[in-house]
């Protein structure tokens, strides 16, 4: 079943007043008129924006990247909580077994989701 979202709705074109269905985690629809940035901070209708790709991010929620384990899972929660919906973990310089370690740990939860939102990464080749 759809569900939808109501408000104001950030688009590239501006502000929307309107709907969006959400359909198997991706946008199906928004419909719904333009409307001016100051009318929609104005009117009591909830903001409904996109969410933010954060492409540094060595650490958060108490955890780092090089810790390896299930650190990259804190990491990601803490982001997912504050609006960021895709991240790329990064780590620091350091020596070649260290770096395999954290690696070894983001490797395998790249393309997962997490909280409804799925984490996309490239692997090198």
């Amino acid at each position: 079943m759809p569900a939808q979202i109501q408000g104001h709705i950030l688009t590239p074109a501006g502000f929307v007043r309107g709907t969006i269905e959400v359909s198997d985690g991706r946008i199906r629809s928004l419909v719904g008129e333009p409307t001016a940035e100051v009318r929609a901070r104005d009117e009591a209708a909830a903001f409904v924006l996109p969410g933010f790709i954060d492409s540094h991010v060595h650490g958060g929620g108490g955890s780092d990247t090089m810790q390896g384990g299930d650190a990259i899972d804190r990491i990601a929660r803490m982001h997912v909580r504050h609006g960021t919906t895709a991240l790329l973990a990064t780590t620091m310089t350091a020596p070649l077994p260290d770096l395999q370690f954290a690696i070894a740990a983001i490797g395998p939860v790249c393309g997962e989701a997490v909280h409804g939102r799925r984490a996309r990464a490239r692997r090198p080749s």
